[in-house]
C-alpha cells in the first residue's frame, strides 16, 4: 500500500519536472528573445 503511494507520488514528480523541461525547452525559449530584445535594446542605445 505504501508502495503504491509513494509510485504515485514519484509520478506526480516526475509530470511537474517534465513541465518545467517544457518550459525551459528552446521551443518555448522563442518567446524570451522578445524579452531579451527589449534589454538589448537598452543597452545599444
Amino acid at each position: 500500500m505504501v508502495i503504491e503511494e509513494m509510485k504515485l507520488q514519484q509520478d506526480a514528480v516526475r509530470e511537474q519536472l517534465k513541465e518545467l523541461l517544457e518550459l525551459n525547452m528552446p521551443e518555448n525559449g522563442l518567446q524570451h528573445p522578445q524579452l531579451s530584445q527589449e534589454t538589448s535594446s537598452d543597452d545599444g542605445s
